[in-house]
Formats: structure tokens, sequence, C-alpha cells
């Protein structure tokens, strides 16, 4: 089980520094269609039940809006502070995501299953990709 956490962590790594895009490329975004044509996963009802968040795919940045407005929410004017806030708000809920504020330009990908999100505010942007 660990070493499965540590591969996610490795792959969420990967999909959100901007030395990504070199060897994955970004022009399928976050997953929102176009790039494969594949159908959202099926879940069981049990597993949705685990899901504060859940997708509706309608945002290529964002596919949770009440996400979207936690992050908005929890941005202040350094990125430290603001991945601080985010983790923290994030883990008292009792979700499991990936989070990343930095300044500059990212590029990541995320499958269309899973719950992300990126906001930017205050010249630095957060991601956030849920596992």
């Amino acid at each position: 089980m660990r070493s499965t956490s540590l591969l996610l962590i490795a792959v969420a790594l990967a999909l959100v520094l901007p030395i990504a895009s070199l060897f994955f490329g970004s022009s399928c975004g976050g997953g929102c269609g176009g790039c494969g044509g594949y159908g959202r996963k099926k879940r069981s009802v049990e597993e949705l039940e685990e899901y504060r968040f859940e997708a509706d795919h309608n945002d290529k940045l964002c596919n949770n809006p009440e996400l979207k407005r936690f992050i908005d929410k929890n941005m202040v004017t350094n990125p430290l502070a603001s991945k601080t806030n985010l983790v923290t708000g994030l883990q008292q809920e009792g979700d499991r995501f990936f989070v990343v504020c930095t300044t500059g330009d990212s590029a990541y990908s995320a499958p269309r299953s899973s719950v992300f999100c990126s906001s930017t505010a205050h010249n630095h942007t957060c991601y956030v990709l849920g596992f």
C-alpha cells in the first residue's frame, strides 16, 4: 500500500511540474475529452459515497465548482501559505488530495475520472489533484 501511495505522489509530481510537458505534451490539458475519447470510469455506489468532490468535466482547468470555491477561499498572498491552507482544510475534511502552489507556468494532466482543479490569484497558481 505504501509503494502505491508513493507511486501516486511521484506520478502527480511528474504531471504537475512544468518539465512534464517535454515528456508527455500538454495538448490534452486537464482530461476533459479530446485525447483518446475514453468515457468516464464507472464507479460502484460505495465508491461514490467516499468522494466528497465529484467531477462534472465542463471546465478544462477545474472539474468541480465546490473545489474551485474552496481553493479561491484559501489562497493568500504567497504560494507556501496558500498550499498550507489548502492541505490543512482538505485534511480536516478527510479528503486525499495532492496540492501544489507555484509561480510561473505549469502543465499537468489528470485522469478523466479524477477530481482536479487549479486557480490563480496573488501572482501564483494552486493545483489540486484528487487521489
